[in-house]
């Protein structure tokens, strides 16, 4: 195009970035005549072409060096008609934008991919359709530019051939915010999945030959031994080396004398893939860079038989030369959907990859862009970023690519810094992750270098860490080692550089006093206690990963505690591990000793980190020593669904706060985020955190627990509600119970009964208020034991409980009746019958059978009528306390409830089974599981109750005639409890004959009646069953 017709060129380097100002009159639109630059103008009318040339040309700062070109109006990109704007992302990744000025741009979107489609450009992955508000249409010419850069108020949705994103709706944004949503959606999705199967299948092909070969070399070069896993892991390096090499195709770098790099085709000898051709081409990078990508990977290959390596080499080159065509091997989300399908060792480890959208969405959190990102002075006297990384738990890197993303742009808008020179610094500096896996740190340096695939770097600070036993004899923790304050980290482990195998060995120290701006991790969850050793059938699982021996398993359990004692020495702080909450809250205190004051802590934990006793050191921990806490959770109907990470099968949190040691005396709360679904794509979790943010910032406040049953503060995700807020103060101690909730005004009005005994409803009219005393059930009654002190073992297999438990013999009367197991079909009533025999254990000689019979007599003091259901599953059980006609030890399922006053027996077990009781009792329950929920042994006591010590005789008197006459009719399941008539017949008789609360509030299609179907309608209540 001629300079003349006001075409505009900007850009250099290796892909210029392209844009094209070109503006169409309508009268020359037509004919293809283009007319000049407009930016003098201040009177004339906008349309959107002129909109289309100022936003190429802001995106096209915002993203310079980054995408390969942006255009606007460009002509003979499709045969008939010009998209708005065309973004080049890559060679395979371009994104088409669609303005409309106040106008729904949607028809011409999705006309515009279809046309795309029909004219077969495939690189065309999604069209953005965009809405600009109708205030442009009246702004003059010349403050177009500074309009849009400003603007917050666009809305926009994605076409794709998924379909439309958000399904309804649009989603409001800026410039900065569009700019992120095309590097998201330049993703070919479906594409990714597909080239996942590809590769996998080719790797479990190629796998089958490594094993075959059974090469000490391998094991040697990935440190694990010779299984399924490890020759698996070694076609996935391989592999990835190989699709590495072709994004390298080439090039070379400028300071380097060597030839560029060849692409995976040009190796091949008529198809063939010779081993010394791909050594030599690997050795030949390893002169330029990438040894973290291509040194292991050419360890592993190099040793085996030439045919053999051939074989190998010609399964996954062309699986690499499919994925390329489909252009899925750069995105981060491909590296990952293959990594989750490779590893087997989580038994042990526990190292669940974490779904890139839940990366994006706790990065998202983590990192503020309207926060402090500062500049220093570096060595060689160019000011570079003032901000540090870390992942102590890194796997693939998925969480540090999404942070480094984020982080990479801020800098790069706020402070203009080259991004060639920013990813340089980010691998070098900025960014540390350490792993135990060789393979995974491969894979992180691979996804970081991906980034910018043709910048080079000097040594990294990806670290794999020694676990298990060691040369001297001793053991290694892997990253829990850090917890000694005076360690360095980089001593005897294998660092991870970029261009010299010196570099590649050499060690760039964590020591005591370097701190970190964010930590961010998906931990471990692996414990050592409970029942976990006995069902995988290992001492100390948390420590058997690698296979390690017995003996070393048991030195790395004794070592752990000297380290946490060392921590809490050099910090002044308890420590936030607890054995029964797993290593993952050791994690913690690592995150807690090598941040910064100011620093952020985000981290993926199991949900009982909310409310799980073993967890409450580590809740204590955060309460006292941050603040701005977060905890985001799903409020969804099965356990896969509430987890952030893959294949866990269990319910996870987001936990997201800022280390501020000063603000000891402050209220602490935390802000409860609960979504009613997990984010599908990396490009939903972006944007559900950036609705979370804007919510959070509104000035109209986010809605506090304490406010009555009005509900949480709604985020919108186009036309769909993704997420309830709610404010709740972070209690001394005990549960953040506010957790995987979707409706927050049962949980209001469950806090309100809690705290103050007052009972709020909704009514046709408006709130009412009634009063009911509450305390918790440990000021009237005691708890009995645990089921391991009724007949457990301890760890040296002598008794701990006295008796062994034996099915009940028919037309035997048991010495010790038990009430052990649960029987969903008989506790459908309040009164039960035991189900079990206690009988006292087999000993030798007098002195065992003595401490025998004195344990006896101790257990048999707590058999007790009441017993409490610890795990109850609300969507098949009925009954949360029940009675037996006589004396019965507490089991396992059952534990007993003693009370010295006999007359507190009944009314207890009956308001425990009305509607409140269930609210309650819902509200302080573990909810680890959709439709269960837990309360151990050791918490009945600090269960709130009805205050049985203020009832009247008169009163305790209607509860005993209230038991006796409904103990024997059966009742639904908690989540039916809104057709439960029989239920309805307890709260009536209970609320309005018993506590004389007004009878209107049990009217048919009254207040109660509407909090019992909001109950049944809650996820963690009827875990998807709708009936």
């Amino acid at each position: 195009m001629s300079p003349a017709l006001g075409a505009r060129q900007y850009g250099g380097g290796i892909n210029p970035p392209f844009w094209r100002f070109c503006v169409k009159s309508p009268e020359t639109r037509a004919h293809g005549v283009f007319y000049g630059d407009l930016a003098g103008g201040d009177t004339m009318k906008n349309h959107e072409d002129l909109i289309s040339d100022k936003l190429a040309g802001i995106l096209h700062g915002l993203r310079c060096g980054l995408w390969a070109g942006v255009r606007s109006n460009p002509l003979g990109y499709l045969d008939s008609g010009r998209p708005d704007v065309l973004v080049e992302v890559g060679a395979y990744q371009h994104v088409v934008v669609e303005n409309e000025i106040a106008r729904n741009p949607d028809r011409d979107a999705r006309a515009r991919l279809e046309q795309c489609r029909a004219e077969d450009k495939r690189q065309v992955v999604s069209v953005i359709a965009l809405k600009t508000p109708e205030r442009f249409r009246n702004i003059s010419a010349d403050r177009v530019g500074e309009a849009l850069a400003g603007a917050e108020d666009l809305e926009c949705a994605v076409w794709s051939d998924e379909g439309r994103w958000p399904g309804s709706g649009f989603v409001p944004l800026s410039v900065r915010g569009l700019a992120e949503l095309v590097d998201h959606v330049s993703k070919p999705l479906s594409a990714i999945d597909d080239a996942a199967k590809t590769l996998t299948q080719a790797i479990e092909s190629a796998s089958g030959i490594f094993e075959d070969e059974n090469n000490p070399a391998i094991t040697d070069a990935l440190h694990q031994k010779a299984d399924y896993q490890t020759w698996r892991m070694a076609g996935s390096i391989v592999a990835n080396a190989l699709m590495f090499q072709d994004s390298l195709a080439g090039f070379t770098s400028d300071k380097s004398k060597h030839r560029a790099i060849k692409s995976v085709l040009q190796i091949s000898r008529n198809g063939i893939y010779h081993l010394e051709d791909v050594v030599g081409e690997w050795e030949h990078i390893l002169k330029i860079n990438y040894w973290p990508i291509f040194e292991i990977a050419r360890d592993i290959i190099k040793p085996l038989d030439p045919q053999e390596a051939a074989n190998i080499l010609g399964i996954l080159a062309r699986a690499a030369l499919k994925i390329r065509g489909m252009g899925a091997s750069g995105a981060s989300d491909f590296t990952g959907l293959v990594f989750q399908r490779l590893i087997a060792d989580r038994k042990f480890l526990a190292t669940f990859y974490t779904l890139p959208a839940s990366a994006e969405l706790l990065a998202g959190l983590a990192i503020d862009k309207e926060g402090n990102f500062p500049m220093k002075q570096r060595a060689n006297g160019e000011a570079g970023p003032d901000f540090s990384i870390a992942d102590f738990a890194c796997g693939t890197g998925g969480l540090l690519v999404a942070a480094a993303h984020r982080i990479g742009n801020i800098y790069a808008e706020k402070h203009a810094v080259d991004r060639d020179e920013l990813h340089k610094m980010m691998m070098e500096k900025i960014i540390l992750g350490a792993d135990v896996f060789p393979s995974a740190l491969h894979l992180s340096a691979s996804i970081l270098s991906s980034m910018r695939p043709k910048v080079t770097y000097g040594g990294t600070r990806l670290h794999r860490m020694q676990y298990g036993g060691t040369s001297l004899h001793k053991v290694a923790l892997g990253s829990l080692d850090i917890l000694d304050p005076q360690a360095v980290m980089g001593t005897d482990i294998k660092h991870h550089g970029g261009r010299s195998p010196e570099e590649s060995m050499q060690t760039q120290p964590v020591g005591p006093q370097e701190f970190f701006n964010l930590v961010i991790m998906n931990p471990p969850f692996t414990r050592n206690t409970g029942q976990e050793a006995q069902k995988v059938g290992i001492p100390n699982p948390a420590f058997a990963g690698f296979g390690n021996s017995e003996e070393e398993q048991r030195k790395m359990s004794q070592v752990l505690p000297k380290l946490i004692r060392r921590k809490e020495s050099y910090t002044g702080h308890l420590s936030a591990h607890h054995g029964n909450a797993g290593i993952a809250s050791a994690f913690l205190d690592i995150a807690d000793l090598k941040l910064k004051e100011d620093g952020v802590l985000a981290f993926v934990l199991p949900l009982t980190f909310t409310s799980g006793s073993a967890w409450e050191k580590s809740r204590t921990l955060i309460r006292r020593r941050y603040a701005d806490i977060r905890i985001v959770t799903i409020a969804a109907p099965k356990p896969r669904l509430q987890s952030f990470s893959a294949d866990t099968g269990m319910a996870e949190c987001l936990l997201i706060a800022k280390r501020a040691d000063g603000n000891q005396n402050r209220e602490k709360r935390i802000l409860s985020i609960n979504l009613t679904r997990r984010p599908a794509t990396s490009l939903e979790g972006a944007a559900f955190a950036g609705q979370i943010r804007q919510a959070i910032k509104r000035g109209d406040g986010i809605r506090r627990i304490e406010d009555g049953p009005v509900g949480a503060t709604g985020v919108l995700l186009g036309a769909e509600v993704i997420a309830g807020i709610i404010d709740i103060p972070v209690p001394e101690t005990g549960s953040w119970g506010l957790v995987g909730v979707l409706d927050a005004e049962i949980a209001q009005v469950a806090y309100a009964m809690e705290t103050h005994g007052k009972f709020w409803l909704r009514g046709s009219e408006g709130f009412i208020e009634v009063d009911i005393p509450l305390a918790p059930a440990g000021e009237f009654s005691e708890r009995g034991p645990h089921t391991l002190d009724i007949s457990g073992k301890n760890q040296d297999g002598t008794p701990r409980g006295p008796y062994d438990i034996f099915p009940l013999t028919i037309g035997k009367k048991p010495s010790r009746p038990c009430l052990s197991n649960h029987h969903h079909e008989k506790e459908v009533c309040m009164q039960v019958q035991p189900d079990t025999e206690a009988v006292l254990k087999s000993s030798k000689g007098e002195h065992a059978l003595a401490v025998l019979k004195e344990k006896d007599k101790k257990t048999w003091a707590t058999a007790a009528r009441v017993h409490w259901n610890v795990d109850f599953t609300f969507n098949s059980q009925s009954t949360n306390v029940v009675m037996t006609p006589e004396k019965t030890i507490g089991g396992r399922a059952w534990p007993s409830v003693i009370f010295q006053n006999a007359a507190y027996e009944k009314v207890f077990t009956v308001w425990h089974n009305t509607t409140p009781g269930l609210l309650l009792r819902w509200w302080n329950s573990t909810r680890q599981q959709a439709g269960r929920g837990s309360i151990p042994v050791s918490a009945i006591p600090t269960v709130p109750s009805l205050d049985v010590r203020q009832l009247s005789k008169a009163q305790l008197k209607t509860a005993d005639k209230i038991y006796d006459e409904m103990k024997g009719r059966s009742m639904l399941s908690f989540h039916r409890l809104h057709k439960d008539q029989v239920r309805h017949e307890l709260d009536l008789r209970v609320l309005v004959d018993m506590l004389g609360l007004p009878h209107g509030i049990c009217a048919d299609n009254g207040p109660l009646q509407l909090l019992r179907e909001k109950l049944a309608a809650e996820p963690s209540i009827n875990g998807g069953k709708s009936d």
